[in-house]
C-alpha cells in the first residue's frame, strides 16, 4: 500500500492524515479535466497527452502510476475496471470538508470539487472509475 509506515498520534490521526494526502489528488482529478479541456480542440492523441502531463511539472505519481487507463478512457476504449469509483472520492472529500469545518478551516477547493463530482455522480457516475470523471467533464462537465 505505501513505501513506509509512519506514527502520526493517538487513535484516528492516521484517518486524518489518509485525507490529508488524498485532498490534493482530489482536487487534481478535477483540474485535470479541466487542464485537458484546452487541449481537446488540438486533436491529440490522449495518450500522448497524458505522457506530455505526466513527464511534466505538473503530473504527480498518481498520473504517472493511472495514466495508461486515464488515456484508453478518453480514448473510449471503456473498460469495466474499478480501482477507486466516484462515490469514494465523493465520501472521502465529504470526509475532507467535514474534519476542515471541525477544525475551523476553510477548503473552498475541496468544496468546489466536490460540486462537481457529486454532478457528475447525478449523471450517473456514482460507481464508475474515477477515470471517468475526465470524460465526464470534456463532454458535459466543462460546458461554460
Amino acid at each position: 500500500m505505501c513505501r513506509r509506515v509512519e506514527h502520526v498520534g493517538p487513535h484516528g490521526a492516521g484517518a486524518t492524515m489518509k485525507l490529508a494526502v488524498n485532498l490534493p489528488l482530489m482536487v487534481y482529478w478535477q483540474t485535470l479535466g479541466e487542464a485537458l479541456s484546452l487541449v481537446e480542440p488540438l486533436g491529440l492523441d490522449p495518450q500522448r497527452v497524458i505522457d506530455i502531463l505526466s513527464d511534466s511539472s505538473g503530473g504527480p505519481n498518481m498520473l504517472k502510476v493511472r495514466g495508461g487507463m486515464i488515456a484508453k478512457t478518453l480514448s473510449q476504449q471503456k473498460s469495466d475496471q474499478v480501482t477507486v469509483n466516484v462515490a469514494t472520492m465523493r465520501k472521502d472529500m465529504q470526509s475532507m470538508l467535514d474534519l476542515g469545518s471541525a477544525m475551523r478551516k476553510n477548503l473552498p477547493l475541496t468544496a468546489l470539487a466536490l460540486q462537481k463530482f457529486e454532478a457528475a455522480a447525478q449523471s450517473g457516475l456514482d460507481a464508475k472509475d474515477c477515470s471517468e470523471l475526465l470524460v465526464w467533464w470534456l463532454t458535459q462537465g466543462g460546458r461554460a
